[in-house]
C-alpha cells in the first residue's frame, strides 16, 4: 500500500511551508532526523525537503555555533519573517 495514497499532490509543498515556518519558530535550528521524525520521512526526503528550503530561501544555512555532533538547519537572516509568519 502506498503511505501517499490518501494524502493530496500538494503535500510535499505544505510540508516544505510548514518546515519553513518551524524553521523560524526554532532559532537554534532543526537537524534532518528532527524533520524525519516530524514529517514522518526517509531521510533521503528530508534532505530534499531541506535542499528546497534552501535554494529557496538565502536566509536559512546550516547552524555551526553548537557543540553537536548533528548539523542544524535555520535562519540566520530575520529580514524576512513578518513577511511569513504575522502572529
Amino acid at each position: 500500500m502506498n503511505k501517499f495514497a490518501d494524502k493530496p499532490r500538494y503535500s510535499r509543498v505544505s510540508d516544505a511551508i510548514e518546515l519553513m515556518i518551524w524553521m523560524l519558530e526554532t532559532p537554534q535550528g532543526i537537524t534532518l532526523k528532527q524533520i524525519q521524525e516530524r514529517f514522518n520521512v526517509s531521510r533521503r526526503t528530508a534532505e530534499r525537503l531541506r535542499n528546497s528550503l534552501l535554494n529557496a530561501l538565502p536566509q536559512i544555512d546550516e547552524l555551526n555555533y553548537f557543540q553537536s555532533n548533528e548539523k542544524h538547519w535555520g535562519f540566520v537572516d530575520y529580514s524576512i519573517p513578518q513577511l511569513v509568519v504575522n502572529k
